[in-house]
């Protein structure tokens, strides 16, 4: 009994103990003090900052408020601040907060004063032609403020002074930037041609004979590049009317191609320096024939073929034409199979050049052409009795010989009364002193009848002798 009533004292007694620690420990958490109405930032920090500096909190402080009216003043410590960014101009609001209060304090970041300035780039342009304007592409700056911070800067044609390509030589330029300046030495040189290019000529074929003048010049252009990164295009055409480039072809000094090659050289100059290219340079070739006049008929039996009327046009492929006879030394005519004594039409191959074509020509029987009459006497004297059958003719053929007019085979005959032309009986006048002209005609069993004429003079009958016989 009394066992029992000794544990449930020291039962009590620890419920107590514990409950006093509990207490304790609470108001330890509470600090023993009212809640906190507000919290006010008393000792400011450093509120203006150069680009770059860290936050600097020094002898910053804060004041906490109670409920109950009390405060207390603690040392502003880094983790109660929002975050600082030192890298951005201009004014910052940072937030202070202790517990669940916040408040708030202001700052500003500007530009340090730059302290010095030089040159950080490598692969600027130092080196100028006579004319140039200034390249700050890849120029560029290291900047050191006066707060220790360095920055890289591209520098800008505002920065630049002193800049002058008008001569050459070494010259000074200053870049200025935030109240400092730093040097820079640049060299200033004489324009050249750093590279020539030629650009052939669209024209590459040529026939001998023609002439590599501008228009086969036409597209053709020297590329020329110069030393100040500038470039330009010479065009051939105008170079070659002011007589700004020489030419030779397959080594000689002429602009007209004299013989046909595959690959000829074109060599041409300009400045000093050589250029070529290769064209192709084909003979005077004949690209179409045609007859435009035809050769007569050819007469059976002639002593020999007369082609000499027939006319042939010839084109060739240097646009040039020609009008040839049939006997031009530049004809060929393959007369194999012709026959001048077999009657009938005959192709014949004639052949210019390299180009070769048919012609026909005919072969057609002979044809009296001219009729030859020869008196017996060429003048007379009045009342003198004239027989024209004592006269003799001969008929001509056309293809020269003389044809046959007699049953024995000669080309020889008397003339007949019919051949006269006119009245035989009336017509003949042997009294009239005078040329008398007598006209003739001869009828062939087939084609066209021919005449001609003859001549007579009468001389007149004078008294030479006169004797009185008794």
């Amino acid at each position: 009994m009394h066992s029992k009533k000794r544990f449930s004292v020291i039962f009590l007694i620890l419920v107590l103990v514990s409950t006093v620690a509990l207490f304790i420990s609470c108001e330890s958490a509470t600090g023993g003090q009212s809640p906190i109405t507000n919290i006010v930032v008393s000792t400011l920090p450093k509120t203006d900052y150069y680009l770059g500096d860290a936050f600097e909190i020094g002898n910053a402080e804060i004041t906490v408020y109670y409920e109950d009216g009390s405060k207390e003043t603690f040392p502003l410590e880094y983790d109660m601040i929002s975050e600082f960014n030192s890298n951005t101009l201009g004014k910052q609001t940072l937030t202070v907060q202790y517990g669940d209060k916040k408040t708030f304090i202001n700052v500003e970041v500007t530009t340090a004063p730059v302290f010095s300035l030089q040159i950080e780039s490598a692969g600027h342009k130092t080196e100028y032609v006579v004319g140039d304007t200034f390249n700050t592409n890849e120029l560029r700056i290291l900047v050191t403020y006066s707060n220790g911070r360095t920055a890289v800067k591209n520098v800008t044609a505002d920065m630049v002074s002193g800049f002058d390509s008008t001569t050459t030589g070494e010259k000074q330029v200053t870049i200025s930037f935030g109240g400092r300046t730093c040097p820079m030495t640049i060299n200033v040189v004489k324009k050249s041609v750093m590279e020539m290019q030629l650009i052939a000529p669209t024209k590459i074929s040529y026939i001998v004979g023609e002439t590599l003048d501008a228009a086969g010049l036409r597209d053709g252009r020297i590329f020329i590049s110069y030393n100040n990164n500038t470039s330009e295009y010479k065009e051939l055409p105008d170079l070659y009317l002011n007589n700004e480039i020489g030419i030779l072809i397959a080594n000689e000094e002429t602009t007209t191609f004299t013989q046909s090659q595959s690959a000829c050289n074109v060599t041409i100059y300009y400045e000093g320096k050589s250029f070529g290219y290769i064209i192709n340079v084909k003979p005077v070739e004949v690209v179409s024939a045609k007859v435009i006049q035809d050769v007569k008929p050819q007469i059976f039996e002639s002593e020999t073929h007369d082609f000499s009327d027939g006319k042939i046009k010839v084109d060739y492929n240097n646009g040039k034409t020609a009008e040839l006879s049939f006997t031009d030394e530049r004809v060929y005519i393959d007369m194999r199979d012709f026959n001048i004594n077999r009657l009938g039409v005959y192709s014949l191959a004639i052949t210019i050049g390299e180009l070769s074509f048919n012609y026909e020509v005919e072969v057609i029987g002979s044809q009296p052409c001219e009729l030859i009459v020869t008196p017996n006497v060429s003048s007379i004297y009045q009342d003198e009795k004239i027989d024209i059958t004592k006269w003799t003719y001969k008929v001509k053929l056309d293809n020269g010989k003389f044809h046959v007019v007699s049953n024995t085979g000669s080309t020889t005959a008397n003339i007949t009364a019919d051949m006269f032309v006119g009245n035989l009986a009336e017509d003949i006048d042997t009294f009239t002193v005078g040329t008398h002209k007598y006209y003739f005609e001869y009828r062939p069993a087939y084609g066209t009848i021919i005449t001609t004429s003859v001549d007579i003079t009468v001389l007149r009958k004078e008294i030479t002798k006169l004797e009185l016989t008794i």
